[in-house]
């Protein structure tokens, strides 16, 4: 079979290597090859240009790129990397599955119940962790997926057991096109989801069409203290705040609903879940706090790649005088929100990133203090000279770090990198 794989990531060579095992004959086609090539696992890669669809038989979509890309467009035989994994279950191995998607707290949620679920042999995959074929072809039996807007677009057959999503705000608009698009792409998998399933939903998609015609049992969620009253969980009995609060709420109601599918007693399990997640430590680049040379107080939210995000980081140091690098690819997002919110809050910005003028002008128009820095290690420099030791140093910066980084990773450990310099 003639398979052409589009784009060359993690989850497309993952396939590719199982292809190629399936006597397949496969093709990468990518945006970044200028010429055609042989990569360092001996993959055939070509530039998109090069890519003809009458030389194909199976395409399937590195996430990342979006249905307006030529590459899509052009295909005539587009699988997700989800529907092709679904067609490969039978009756011999079928695993069960669970996705967690949203645009803030997903990562952390999925680990949290992969924790939670360990006892019941979960692994964690899709966004974070182990592409899914790899995880097929270990037959793990419940899978934890962080599932993405862009697979949920993708896919037209594949569903989970259980869905949650967790929250969606204004995020990828440059991917969707809008925030309609968004949403939709949030939502799309309740369409496809069978009685026997579930989704717990934020209770202000209720009456959202694709809700109402879901034929999926359906639980809905507002604030973290009615879903801890439901689950008999004394307010106090956890030890996270905020957004994560809510991340660590969320992962008990999905495990409370999957061991109530089991006819397991919530109750049985209850008291160990919560010493687990207790003992669960909040993952790098995410309100992670450490102080310079001198004292004073560092957070590193390199994660915060959107609005919300950095709302969510605010809220936290409310009552004090706040320094906040913000900028790189938004992504298309209007800010507007974010600096209406800075009117609550004692906020100088440091602008970086190929955001910095739309930030500086947005400044100007709030009356927001700004300095515009371009470069991080110019902004912790900036803030070095002005910061007193009862105020805080934020890199929360509400955008992708791709402009400048490789990753949010790299930003956030250049960033404590550049503070800890003399």
């Amino acid at each position: 079979m003639k398979i052409s794989l589009l784009g060359h990531g993690k989850t497309t060579l993952a396939l590719g290597r199982f292809f190629r095992k399936n006597h397949n004959e496969v093709k990468f086609f990518d945006d970044q090859f200028t010429a055609s090539f042989k990569d360092s696992e001996g993959f055939v890669c070509y530039p998109s240009k090069d890519f003809n669809p009458n030389d194909s038989q199976l395409e399937i979509v590195s996430p990342g790129i979006s249905f307006t890309h030529p590459l899509v467009i052009k295909a005539k035989h587009l699988v997700s990397e989800y529907d092709y994994i679904d067609s490969l279950f039978d009756l011999v191995f079928t695993p069960t599955i669970i996705s967690v998607s949203g645009t803030n707290g997903k990562t952390t949620t999925t680990e949290m119940l992969t924790m939670l679920l360990e006892d019941f042999k979960a692994v964690s995959g899709g966004n974070i962790g182990t592409p899914l074929i790899e995880l097929f072809e270990k037959q793990s039996p419940l899978w934890v997926l962080e599932t993405s807007s862009f697979s949920l677009h993708y896919t037209n057959k594949a569903y989970p057991l259980i869905y949650l999503l967790i929250n969606v705000e204004a995020d990828h608009l440059t991917w969707h096109c809008n925030f309609e698009n968004y949403l939709n792409a949030k939502l799309k998998v309740l369409t496809l989801m069978p009685k026997t399933s579930l989704a717990i939903l934020p209770l202000k998609f209720k009456e959202h069409s694709s809700v109402q015609n879901s034929q999926a049992q359906k639980i809905f969620f507002d604030k973290s203290e009615e879903v801890l009253e439901c689950l008999k969980i004394p307010s106090n009995a956890l030890f996270f705040k905020g957004a994560f609060l809510l991340d660590a709420v969320l992962a008990l109601l999905v495990y409370e609903q999957f061991l109530k599918i089991k006819n397991l007693k919530w109750q049985d399990y209850r008291e160990n879940a919560l010493k687990r997640l207790n003992a669960f430590k909040i993952g790098s680049h995410k309100m992670e706090e450490f102080r310079d040379k001198q004292g004073r107080l560092w957070v590193d939210d390199s994660k915060a790649t959107n609005i919300d995000a950095t709302l969510q980081a605010l809220k936290t140091f409310k009552n004090q005088k706040i320094h906040l690098i913000l900028g790189g690819d938004i992504k298309g997002v209007n800010l507007t929100p974010l600096f209406e919110e800075f009117k609550n809050h004692e906020v100088s910005l440091y602008a970086i990133g190929s955001s910095a003028f739309i930030i500086q002008a947005l400044a100007l128009e709030f009356n927001v203090s700004c300095r515009v820095c371009l470069e991080l290690e110019k902004a912790v420099q900036e803030i070095k000279s002005v910061l007193s030791q009862n105020e805080i140093a934020l890199l929360s910066p509400s955008a992708a770090s791709l402009d400048q980084f490789s990753s949010y990773k790299e930003r956030g450990e250049k960033f404590k990198a550049f503070v800890l310099k003399d």
